[in-house]
Formats: C-alpha cells, structure tokens, sequence
C-alpha cells in the first residue's frame, strides 16, 4: 500500500497551482509635483513622523520597481 500511497501523493503534488507574484504599478507624478513635495519634505521637522513614513513609502517603491522589472 506505502508504493501506492506514494504514488498517489507525487501525482497530487504536480496538479498544484503556479505561484504568481502579482506586483502593482507604481504612480508616477509630474516634475511640477514633484518639486512641490521636495519643498514640503524639505519644510518638515527633523523628527516628523511623516518624514519618516515617507522614507518607508519610498522603500516600498522601490520595492515595487524591483518586482515589476523580474
């Protein structure tokens, strides 16, 4: 029965499903708005919580590059 057994779960393991990795586009913005957002990061405290959000956010972004360009 183990040869059987064996058999059946070899035959099951290749009907599994492929992974796929779906990576979202990453926004794109305009040059203008791009200088606006510098001049506001740049306005920011040292310490602002945001200031450290976005640094997150632009990790994320490239993150996001690197997936979308495999």
């Amino acid at each position: 029965m183990r040869p059987l057994a064996l058999a059946v779960l070899l035959l099951l393991a290749a009907c599994a499903a492929p992974v796929v990795t779906a990576c979202p586009p990453v926004p794109s913005y305009s040059t203008e708005f791009q200088a606006r957002l510098a001049d506001e990061i740049h306005a920011l405290p040292p310490d602002s919580a945001l200031g450290v959000a976005i640094i997150d956010y632009k990790r994320l972004r490239d993150q996001l590059r690197a997936c979308r360009a495999t």
